[in-house]
């Protein structure tokens, strides 16, 4: 083999590859991006998260021993995050398009949320949209990830009652 089909195929290796490097920073950044205020959330109200996952623009994590769930997102607005204490939750329930998911047909849903029930009667119940449905963005992964952390969180709920 000569030197010249050696360097024509080490440039055809380097373009083929370099996608797959360039969206492998692309994620890491972003992941990073979505993590940072989850975990300066945790860090604040003195909580190690035991458990995180991205789901589109959104991170979700929670202290398991602490029973404390955090949640952030990445909008246009800025990013921001939240922590629900879950000693005060009854339960915790997916919703697709507001309605309880066991009661929605198979249609794609228009909005994705994890809605939180309060123990006490009056204190409101507390929602956090995992989709929302807007041009140009698909349903990825968010029906499974909300249907995992409601049946995580009201599994580790009756264990601890």
């Amino acid at each position: 083999m000569d030197k010249g089909t050696a360097l024509v195929g080490i440039i055809a290796v380097s373009l083929f590859a370099l996608p797959f490097v360039l969206d492998h920073r692309r994620r890491a950044r972003r992941t990073k991006r979505l993590l940072l205020p989850l975990l300066a959330k945790a860090a604040e109200h003195q909580c190690a998260l035991s458990h995180k996952e991205i789901c589109g623009d959104n991170a979700l994590g929670w202290d398991e021993g602490k029973l404390a769930f955090f949640h952030a997102t990445d909008a246009a607005e800025g990013s921001n995050a939240i922590c629900i204490d879950l000693h005060k939750i009854r339960s915790c329930e997916v919703l697709l398009d507001g309605k309880p998911a066991r009661s929605v047909a198979n249609d794609a849903p228009q909005r994705i949320e994890l809605s939180f029930a309060a123990k006490q009667s009056g204190a409101g119940d507390m929602r956090i949209c995992l989709y929302r449905h807007e041009p140009g963005f698909t349903l990825q992964d968010e029906l499974r990830v909300a249907q995992e952390w409601a049946y995580r969180i009201n599994a580790r709920m009756k264990s601890s009652d």
